[in-house]
């Protein structure tokens, strides 16, 4: 039988060359593809075919391109410069689409920025990225107006929906517009991605080209190690995070397939997408949830489940596996590497790998809080490097400086890694519970909680303690139901489980737990309510 590490090097090779052969179609002259030449080059390619199915209609990839390259024209004549940045505020869309290739085909910087964020955080972030024009949807236009006058500066030009003729037919290639994109160095910012500010101020990922192709391509590799190709993304995760970007407009362009496209996570728009026969769908933790509770959805199409952007508790994937017999892959990355670091490699059901092998080319060190590397299967602190990790944080070299080191990436994660190279998250640092000098992992409390038939949702805090240092408290919702105190019960069942010192101190059963765009615990809201 091959060793553990025997398997890891021939995966490895297999990898790379799938990877190398994949970046010389994306390679013109040694150079790398511009992020913005995606959809011109899936229009050359697959002119015809289905790109998009959306409440407005069907695209096919030839046509998509035909009402980018006239928005990107309009651009151009309304003044746009080289590296201008300009804002998407749109649901998911095959207007989000369109304004989003247009702005980079342009010339200009992607600023996609969150539909549920409040004027005044919207005003942060203008301030900031300081735009030169607004693509948004009708509906968000006044929205962006008020974040205008929030931030305190000249307003700039905020274009709807009405902008794009919606009713042209594109026949052939030779119905395209004469045009010549302008496309920036791979290695210049490309697009600005915000974070949802769940510990903080938003903080604007700085992106270049060369960070999103290479991501894309080190995505697509694991997904031909799978046995998959060409085929059709559900995009119903928010396209203005990173997660979905890679997923959902990289990936798909890239490989030619196609995308199911719904507005939002609602129950409505899951069983409307579902009803298209996906082959791969995208989530989050709080998305396979929202399946466990609907029970009896079709889902016979989906080759792939992936759950990212948050830890899965083992309530769901359990319940997932049992409800559909299928098992979710579990992936793990943040905005910072474009966004994907790792992800599962297997698809049989039961067979739990965490989040899986770093992709081929993310480089992966474990390190101490001295900042010395640990031994192989020790816990520490992650640090990732390759071509996908960002720039830096826009506008910030001091935070740039803290986190990114001689091209390592300070992931603030704590992790572990077997000898089979896959990846165990143990959970945040700045969650991290120090009890007595013993490490506490909100996670590990957090998925027992959720084992409790009365539990729907759970995270868990530090809070300080004088004789201690620190203790956990816990934040719950409810099932419909269930009687709010519960709060000795379910310390009951955490001391069945769990070490003394690792029982909460106190739960507080909330109505609903704050979560933001993603579905992802607000941890930083939370706190708030805790103090």
């Amino acid at each position: 039988m091959a060793s553990d590490s025997s398997n890891r090097e021939l995966l490895a090779e297999k990898e790379c060359a799938v990877f190398e052969a994949h970046a010389e179609q994306f390679s013109s002259g040694g150079e790398l593809a511009h992020i913005g030449s995606l959809l011109q080059r899936a229009s050359s390619n697959y002119f015809d075919d289905l790109a998009l199915t959306t409440p407005k209609g069907d695209f096919s990839f030839g046509r998509l391109y035909f009402l980018s390259i006239k928005l990107s024209q309009e651009l151009y004549s309304a003044g746009l410069q080289a590296h201008d940045r300009v804002m998407i505020h749109a649901e998911n869309s095959a207007f989000f689409y369109i304004a989003y290739f247009a702005i980079l085909q342009a010339g200009g910087v992607v600023v996609p920025v969150n539909t549920f964020l409040h004027t005044k955080e919207l005003a942060y972030i203008i301030r900031e990225a300081a735009p030169t024009f607004v693509l948004a949807q009708d509906c968000y236009a006044p929205k962006m107006r008020v974040g205008f006058e929030e931030a305190g500066i000249e307003k700039v030009p905020v274009w709807g929906e009405s902008h794009i003729d919606w009713s042209v037919k594109v026949d052939s290639k030779d119905d395209l517009p004469d045009f010549q994109p302008t496309y920036l160095s791979s290695d210049v910012i490309a697009a600005i991605l915000y974070t949802s500010g769940t510990t903080g101020a938003p903080k604007g990922i700085a992106l270049s080209s060369r960070n999103m192709v290479t991501n894309g391509l080190q995505l697509m590799t694991r997904m031909n190690s799978l046995g998959l190709g060409r085929e059709k993304f559900f995009a119903i995760l928010p396209l203005f995070h990173a997660f979905a970007q890679n997923a959902c407009i990289w990936l798909p362009f890239m490989s030619g397939s196609s995308v199911i496209v719904v507005p939002k996570i609602e129950r409505r728009w899951l069983r409307d997408g579902l009803k298209k026969k996906p082959t791969m769908l995208v989530g989050v933790p709080a998305l396979y949830g929202i399946l466990c509770m609907m029970k009896n959805v079709r889902m016979d199409s989906v080759k792939l489940f992936v759950s990212g952007a948050d830890s899965l508790p083992d309530k769901i994937k359990t319940y997932f596996g049992l409800l559909y017999g299928r098992k979710l892959c579990e992936g793990y990355g943040l905005t910072e590497a474009s966004p994907v670091v790792s992800m599962c490699d297997c698809m049989r059901t039961g067979a739990d790998c965490n989040v899986g092998r770093p992709l081929h080319g993310v480089e992966c060190e474990i390190r101490d809080d001295k900042d010395n590397v640990v031994p192989d299967g020790q816990s520490g602190v992650l640090h990732v490097r390759g071509d996908n990790v960002m720039l830096g944080y826009y506008k910030d070299v001091e935070l740039t400086s803290e986190f990114l080191q001689n091209g390592w990436f300070n992931t603030g994660d704590i992790v572990s890694i077997g000898r089979n190279g896959r990846i165990k998250i143990l959970g945040r640092v700045k969650d991290l519970i120090i009890h007595k000098g013993l490490n506490v992992y909100p996670q590990e409390i957090e998925n027992v909680l959720m084992r409790h038939p009365k539990v729907a949702r759970a995270a868990v805090l530090a809070r300080k303690d004088d004789s201690s240092g620190q203790v956990p408290i816990a934040f719950v919702s409810l099932r419909d139901g269930s009687q709010p105190e519960v709060s000795h019960e379910l310390r009951r069942h955490c001391a069945k489980f769990l070490a003394a010192y690792k029982v909460p101190k106190s739960v507080v059963s909330l109505d609903n737990i704050p979560v933001n765009a993603t579905g992802k615990i607000d941890k930083k809201k939370l706190r708030q309510i805790g103090e």
